[in-house]
């Protein structure tokens, strides 16, 4: 879903796939949770906080990601709508839709 968006790049930094688009968007990791997808501006998205979760980070939340099939559920494509929304207007100084 990440690699399908248009001037989305995936580069490999600290041994995990990050993606950018108009600056870091997010990455993929494991943690005691599992497989996770962490968006760097993660405090700009809203969505429920047992699913989107910032543990003590300021700027990090993580949604776990349970099993491939996830990521096509609607949850995963509105955060990544959020998160390139964000993204895109960071520079303009507009965070909050």
């Amino acid at each position: 879903m990440l690699d399908a968006t248009p001037g989305m790049r995936t580069v490999l930094k600290y041994g995990a796939p990050f993606y950018d688009y108009h600056g870091t968007l997010a990455y993929l990791s494991y943690s005691k949770f599992g497989l996770e997808i962490s968006y760097t501006k993660g405090f700009a998205l809203e969505g429920p906080p047992e699913l989107l979760i910032q543990r003590d980070r300021k700027m990090v939340k993580s949604v776990a990601i349970p099993d491939e099939s996830a990521l096509e559920s609607e949850f995963f494509h509105e955060m990544l709508q959020q998160a390139l929304w964000v993204n895109e207007n960071w520079k303009k100084k507009v965070h909050k839709r």
